[in-house]
């Protein structure tokens, strides 16, 4: 696993990035290299998260052989970059079919899942996990519509087939290869950045996910990727394992309060429609306080992150750095403290990219 980071202001792109390596037997070695500049001359930084091979090769020989057969005199933007890195992998790896790549993903996920339903029930495992949108590639599946009927018990299979793929989806978010562009476009002044996932080649269709990017952005910005909860919280302020355990305990509570009042309104002996109607309006009104308080941490949390990004503009490129490291560094720290596997190393790679130095290293310990 890896912990890393990215600060943009509008003069400095700083990326940063520890040196482990996991093996699958959970052997860890620190000679990971991670950070990549594909040309002397043009200021870009790549780096990579996630699985470090690509259809059975590594990334940093496809990034080494990209860059040999890429003339950065004819790149004008990040962006270009990253579009002609993906049309190298294409045109340069291996093919295997997205469904084969499903089907190896889905039998684990399938797995998992089961045993939770299993011991949790069904609704209340798809009621606690995170979902997301589907990318195309995998409504292509072939088996797509009853791919899931053989864990769901419930009548509406095909609701909650769909229901299951967007679990499934988010957490194929964890899979695959993140690769980071960024750097300055020949043009303009202000920095970009582009995030993406890769997944396989598909017969010469490289299936990837656009994760997320900033152009020519005079705006501050820190992205902190693959293990990231403890440089969120300390960003923040708030820790994510704490606002979870927090609603859950509220939603705990507000179940036990209903109950009191049930069992009060029926000792009082109000008839039922008017038990009814009491049992409504206070479940509506729960239901407004805790979306309400749902709202009030994601904005305290939001707004924390925009008071630290927005003094990154005053900080000079050291203390910048500084920062790059510190976060990756909290990670690795916190593993060392718990009994977690220490999937983060301590010893980082910084590299600063302007317009005027194009890249060059803060630190760099990798072999």
């Amino acid at each position: 696993m890896t912990a890393q980071s990215l600060i943009l202001t509008k003069d400095v792109v700083v990326v940063g990035s520890d040196l482990a390596i996991t093996t699958p037997d959970n052997k860890s070695y620190t000679t990971g290299k991670k950070i990549f500049s594909p040309d002397s001359n043009y200021p870009v930084a790549v780096m990579i998260n996630g699985y470090i091979d690509f259809e059975d090769i590594s990334l940093e020989t496809l990034i080494g052989e990209f860059a040999k057969n890429t003339n950065f005199n004819n790149v004008k933007t990040i962006k270009e970059i990253k579009n002609s890195f993906i049309d190298y992998l294409q045109k340069n790896t291996q093919y295997t079919s997205s469904d084969e790549y499903l089907r190896w993903i889905l039998d684990s996920f399938k797995e998992n899942i089961a045993e939770e339903i299993n011991e949790y029930g069904f609704k209340d495992v798809i009621s606690y996990k995170k979902r997301k949108e589907l990318l195309p590639f995998i409504e292509e599946y072939e088996n797509f519509d009853r791919e899931f009927f053989d864990i769901i018990t419930e009548a509406d299979k095909r609701k909650y087939n769909q229901i299951l793929w967007e679990i499934f989806s988010y957490e194929l978010s964890f899979e695959g290869s993140g690769i980071i562009f960024a750097g300055f476009d020949e043009k303009h002044y202000y920095p970009s950045f582009f995030e993406i996932n890769i997944f396989c080649n598909d017969n010469g269709k490289l299936i990837y996910e656009e994760v997320d990017s900033k152009e020519n952005s005079r705006d501050p910005i820190i992205k902190v990727f693959a293990i990231n909860e403890e440089a969120y919280t300390f960003i923040t302020g708030v820790s994510s394992e704490f606002e979870n355990e927090l609603i859950e305990f509220i939603e705990e509570s507000n179940v036990n309060i209903m109950n009191n009042i049930n069992w009060y309104l029926k000792n009082e002996k109000f008839d039922e429609k008017t038990i009814e109607k009491l049992r409504e309006m206070i479940e509506l009104f729960i239901d407004d306080e805790n979306t309400e308080l749902t709202k009030n941490i994601l904005n305290f949390k939001l707004k924390t992150l925009n008071s630290t990004t927005k003094a990154l503009k005053y900080l000079p490129i050291p203390i910048i750095c500084n920062l790059a490291d510190y976060l990756i560094k909290l990670t690795a720290l916190k593993q060392k403290l718990s009994s977690e596997l220490e999937t983060v190393s301590s010893e980082t790679d910084i590299a600063i990219v302007t317009k005027v130095d194009n890249f060059k290293w803060k630190n760099h310990g990798s072999i």
